[in-house]
């Protein structure tokens, strides 16, 4: 599957939040409401519109960036406590 990255907005109590983040290509349709998850241990959130496409960032799958780290520090013997 096929990832893209977007800029998405929702509406808050006392103005808007946004985030920018990738999501499946499918969905990637500007204005279209879509629902994300901040890792795979949290629940769902609602109401996010797709405001921008960014249409040269396409990737495979995005890397789960806490994972990278710590196989970085593992590799490297960054992790080793002096």
């Amino acid at each position: 599957m096929k990832y893209i990255q977007c800029k998405l907005i929702r509406k808050i109590e006392d103005g808007q939040e946004y985030t920018v983040t990738y999501i499946p290509k499918r969905i990637a349709i500007k204005n279209k409401i879509v629902r994300i998850k901040k890792d795979s241990k949290s629940s769902w959130s609602v109401g996010w519109t797709v405001k921008e496409v960014y249409e040269n960032s396409i990737i495979d799958m995005p890397s789960n960036v806490k994972q990278e780290i710590k196989r970085h520090r593992k590799n490297t013997g960054d992790s080793i406590k002096k």
